[in-house]
């Protein structure tokens, strides 16, 4: 996530948002930690935004629950679904071994992998488990969307995201940045998207496809 008085960038997991958030890092003025803003977050007592202690990972309507005055113009970064699927599976199963639920993916296929996270229990925000939040991740549109609406003014896709990076830093006034390349796997072994799979990521990812305009596979 990165926030100022300009602009807010809602940090989707495995959109290539690390990119967006490494070329703009300078422009975020989120408050520092304090206990005063994490007693405030765990009570969901809403502050000023420059002041509410926000998680790089935040969804939109956490932001929103947590600060009073919000007025900026947002955006957020998107891809494939299926490509998203894949993308999430992999991180678990070979550069997550420390996350608690990264075994998930040790010995499961995508489909059975996609199965649990599709039949899991939502995480309990009050508790705040990030670990269990981060395995079954919601939706993207969940991300950047209020009472079912999409909410942030501008979605970028990772497909066209040098092409759609350079028109957002124009309109924002941002001249020329650079938008460096990061977490690009080009070694990782394929990823079978079988029938089940497929049906599984339709289901999970239902909302992605009608926000976003992705075509669906399978139907």
């Amino acid at each position: 996530m990165i926030l100022n008085d300009r602009f807010l960038f809602i940090h989707i997991p495995k959109t290539g948002g690390k990119s967006v958030f490494a070329a703009l890092s300078h422009l975020d003025n989120r408050g520092h930690r304090s206990p005063l803003g994490r007693i405030a977050r765990r009570l969901g007592l809403r502050r000023p935004p420059l002041k509410a202690r926000l998680r790089r990972h935040d969804t939109l309507q956490t932001v929103h629950r947590l600060t009073t005055g919000l007025d900026v113009f947002s955006f957020a970064v998107v891809r494939d679904p299926y490509a998203h699927a894949v993308s999430h599976y992999r991180h678990l199963k070979s550069q997550n071994k420390n996350r608690t639920f990264a075994r998930l993916t040790e010995t499961r296929t995508l489909a059975e992998f996609l199965r649990w996270r599709a039949d899991a229990p939502p995480a309990s925000r009050l508790l705040e488990n990030k670990n269990l939040f981060f395995a079954k991740l919601p939706s993207q549109s969940a991300f950047v969307t209020l009472n079912g609406t999409l909410a942030v003014n501008r979605i970028l896709k990772l497909e066209t995201l040098e092409e759609d990076f350079r028109s957002l830093c124009d309109d924002l006034d941002l001249g020329p940045v650079a938008l460096p390349r990061i977490n690009v796997n080009l070694t990782a072994p394929p990823v079978h998207i079988d029938e089940e799979a497929t049906a599984l990521i339709n289901q999970i990812y239902h909302d992605d496809f009608d926000t976003f305009g992705y075509p669906r596979r399978g139907i």
